[in-house]
């Protein structure tokens, strides 16, 4: 799906919530959104295994909370998360003299 037909997508899906519902809230929770995709079967769904995390970084608080639980991940497992450079040495992508 292209980014252009996902925004209409997304217009489409935000329309159909109730007006009040919308102005109590101020913005469209991410989970109200799947929900209408699940709803529509415009979704597929997969349960995350151990070693998976979810974070919400929809805030301040809620970003600040996700950079120090990253943080605190790194510093005791002493790996980094998401590192493209890791994760293709793991794959095999780079040579061990590089």
């Amino acid at each position: 799906m292209t980014n252009t037909k996902k925004a209409s997508e997304n217009a489409r899906v935000r329309s159909t919530r109730q007006p009040a519902e919308a102005v109590a809230m101020r913005r469209a929770e991410i989970t109200d959104l799947n929900r209408e995709y699940l709803d529509r079967g415009g979704l597929n769904v997969e349960k995350m295994c151990r070693g998976y995390a979810w974070l919400d970084a929809g805030t301040q608080d809620t970003l600040l909370g996700a950079t120090e639980f990253i943080r605190a991940l790194e510093g005791r497992q002493g790996f980094k998360v998401a590192c493209p450079e890791e994760i293709a040495y793991a794959k095999a992508g780079f040579a061990a003299s590089r």
